[in-house]
């Protein structure tokens, strides 16, 4: 056991987590800025699905519908800059969690079981919560190690 210790040590020494962080980063801001632009390019379906959700409707859902890919847009590009970097993982991580949130109370009280979120590929509910808590758990680690990281230059 000692030993394996001794190796994860050491490997963890000769990691430059600058690096991997950048490269994170620069996926889920490309992956953001794709998100937002397919919800805009597919804004009535997008608006459509969040009325199978009784907890959305009229005016809310407008709002939604055009706020949300902004957002995301928004975020896309605060990820690629040193300054916004630290306040952009935590808005991405809150908008990831409120999603994951979104997707259980979807799964269970939604009228029908159809997504319109402008997915990457296409999803069961299950499978696209199973995806975003993958997609969280990077932006912990980095919110963690966030005073080494993200302060470097």
């Amino acid at each position: 056991m000692e030993t394996i210790a001794l190796l994860f040590s050491k490997w963890n020494k000769n990691l430059d987590w600058s690096k991997i962080v950048n490269i994170l980063l620069i996926g889920y801001s490309g992956f953001m800025l794709y998100s937002g632009i397919s919800k805009y390019l597919n804004l009535l379906n997008f608006a459509f699905g969040m009325t199978n959700f009784s907890l959305f409707s009229g005016d809310l859902v407008f709002y939604l519908a055009y706020l949300i890919p902004a957002f995301e847009i928004i975020l896309a590009i605060l990820l690629l800059m040193n300054r916004t970097r630290k306040i952009a993982i935590l808005g991405l991580s809150g908008l990831l969690i409120t999603y994951s949130v979104y997707l259980t109370l979807f799964k269970y009280y939604a009228t029908n079981g159809w997504c319109s979120c402008g997915s990457v590929i296409d999803l069961s509910l299950r499978q696209h919560l199973l995806f975003n808590i993958i997609l969280i758990l990077p932006l912990l680690v980095v919110l963690i190690n966030s005073g080494k990281v993200l302060t470097k230059k």
